[in-house]
């Protein structure tokens, strides 16, 4: 396997430090990532349980922190084995683990509040409101094959795909190359290859939107940089360390959703035994004397342990048994698909959170009210979107002179927006200005996805009248 071409560290925008060592650039990476606004909302991002006042039970910033962990075992597995058959050099160990754990770091960075359910409130808003896509893009200019191009980014959103917009164009520092990361990273964090609608059966990595029409440039400059494979103008290889990320994800997120249900006692672990499949119950601790007074899920702990560890192996050892399958492109599925005892073991932990903790009242209530709160931003919203774009410009710049305003409410709606996401707009307008309804689409949507679950309460009731005074 080739590294040195999957840890390309050039970038979309030259980096103004050039000379630097890979290791170098790939901390660069990091620290690009940790310090980025979007990481920090991570904190206040449901992973199972929004708005949860326990602090012990996960956020998605601290499933992040765990799904870059295991990426790092995974990393170090793998790599050990390639050093072993001298199929790797020794310095490119850590911009290796590195450039895993990076991508780990970035994978839920484009999630929007309320999460999975925050998605599928956006879909089913455009679904219903479809007149402020097609017919209202084509009445204000927008060619008919760009109305079908970039209509998919709306009715199929995705957090995946807004992660790429994320970190490519809306963490504006200077410009609007977002935080510039490395090729090889960029292509590290792509799971899903398409930016369209697919037709069935669906190709594989397509049944989700990996990034969005707008960002399609730029997703196919890092695969011709890189060297994977495209055709008709979309990616049709995964990059080889995209594999280790999403396997990564698959063994934190199976357990920790239930550890934290149990935590909130929504299940108990008697509970979770007796669901449990041959396969894990040979890592159930049944052997092991646990004090009376130990911790409540101390067994689930240590069964947590052993499983994960066991998964790790498996990972690594499919990864290194199919390297050239994975460099040529013609590996089709996730990692642990590979392995029948440990898919058949996950989906057994995943069929029981979907029965028992994901339709718990205790996660229910909130995302139900989660996914209307979404949904009243975007209805808030729809008038911006309905206003013809010279109007829209005029409450822009009203806005920004302080000068006579024709359009009161919609222009105190846009004076919520962001600055840097405006600037990321006034660039891709100053591109393509006959794409300007598409491009304020995705503003107000930019600014509604990146909300934190608490922070998008507080603006819903605001527009509603319910509270006052929410600070920006």
């Amino acid at each position: 396997m080739n590294l040195d071409r999957y840890l390309l560290c050039d970038r979309l925008r030259t980096s103004t430090l050039p000379g630097r060592s890979r290791s170098t650039e790939v901390l660069s990476d990091y620290s690009r990532i940790v310090a980025s606004s979007a990481f920090r909302r991570l904190q206040t991002k449901a992973q199972v349980f929004s708005l949860e006042h326990n602090a012990s039970v996960r956020t998605r910033l601290t499933h992040t922190l765990e799904v870059s962990m295991f990426g790092e075992l995974i990393a170090d597995g793998i790599f050990s084995r390639l050093e072993d058959e001298d199929l790797v050099t020794p310095e490119l160990r850590f911009p290796f683990s590195k450039t895993i754990q990076n991508a780990c770091l970035l994978h839920d960075i484009g999630n929007p509040p309320f999460g999975h359910l925050g998605e599928y409130a956006i879909r089913k808003w455009f679904k219903r409101n479809q007149d402020v896509l097609g017919p209202t893009w084509s009445d204000f200019g927008v060619p008919t094959r760009e109305v079908s191009a970039h209509r998919a980014s709306f009715l199929r959103f995705d957090g995946n795909a807004q992660g790429f917009r994320i970190v490519t164009r809306l963490q504006w520092l200077v410009d609007d190359y977002g935080l510039n990361l490395t090729c090889g990273l960029l292509g590290s964090y792509i799971k899903y290859l398409t930016c369209h609608d697919e037709s069935e059966p669906v190709p594989p990595f397509r049944k989700k939107l990996g990034f969005f029409e707008a960002e399609r440039p730029r997703v196919l400059d890092v695969w011709n940089r890189i060297g994977l494979t495209t055709s008709d103008r979309l990616p049709t290889q995964r990059h080889p360390l995209v594999f280790v990320m999403e396997a990564a994800d698959d063994i934190a997120y199976c357990l920790s959703d239930i550890e934290d249900a149990l935590k909130k006692r929504v299940v108990s672990e008697g509970e979770v035994r007796r669901d449990l499949s041959e396969t894990l119950l040979r890592h159930w601790p049944d052997s092991v004397k646990v004090p009376a007074n130990a911790r409540r899920g101390a067994r689930f702990l240590l069964f947590r342990f052993s499983f994960t560890r066991w998964l790790v192996q498996r990972a690594v050892a499919i990864f290194c048994g199919n390297s050239d399958s994975l460099s040529d492109g013609s590996f089709a599925k996730p990692l642990l698909d590979c392995d029948q005892e440990a898919r058949m073991a996950l989906d057994k932990l995943k069929g029981f959170t979907r029965r028992r903790i994901f339709i718990a009242p205790e996660a229910v209530d909130i995302e139900l009210s989660g996914a209307r709160v979404v949904e009243g931003l975007l209805d808030a919203f729809r008038d911006l979107l309905r206003l013809d774009p010279d109007a829209f410009q005029n409450v822009l710049d009203s806005i920004e002179s302080g000068g006579r305003r024709d359009w009161e409410i919609e222009t105190r709606l846009a004076a919520l927006l962001p600055t840097k996401q405006i600037l990321t707009y006034r660039a891709l307008v100053s591109e393509k200005s006959r794409l300007e309804p598409v491009w304020r689409t995705h503003l107000i949507l930019d600014y509604i996805s990146g909300m934190t679950d608490g922070h998008s309460l507080k603006v819903f009731q605001m527009l509603r009248g319910i509270q006052v005074g929410v600070s920006r």
